[in-house]
């Protein structure tokens, strides 16, 4: 049986729940047959957003023609921005596992830089 490939979108909907994105994660994608990194990049999703409290969520489906399938393994996070936050979220979802969103990893610092 072939497997359709699925992709990762977000939402991001105010504390009144006014959604104000909705979309497939940007970027490019990479990995193999156990893994795959969709963004990536610094400013990948990249959204500037005023102060307050905002619902996130990220979930998989398919996509063709245009066309996006049901949502699934949907997963949600509440994050409250403070003036000037820069704040970056992980979505991941193992086969046969619960999904989770969370902080990102902090970025490696280069030497010398």
């Amino acid at each position: 049986m072939l497997r359709r490939p699925r992709f990762p979108f977000y939402r991001v909907a105010s504390g009144d729940g006014t959604v104000v994105h909705e979309g497939m994660v940007s970027g490019s994608a990479s990995g193999d047959t156990d893994a795959t990194t969709y963004g990536g990049s610094d400013g990948s999703g990249l959204l500037v957003l005023p102060a307050g409290g905002y619902a996130i969520t990220a979930w998989l489906a398919g996509y063709a023609g245009g066309v996006t399938g049901p949502p699934r393994d949907d997963c949600s996070t509440q994050v409250t921005l403070q003036p000037l936050d820069d704040v970056a979220l992980n979505a991941d979802f193992p086969p046969n596992q619960a999904s989770s969103l969370g902080p990102a990893p902090a970025p490696t610092p280069v030497p010398g830089s």
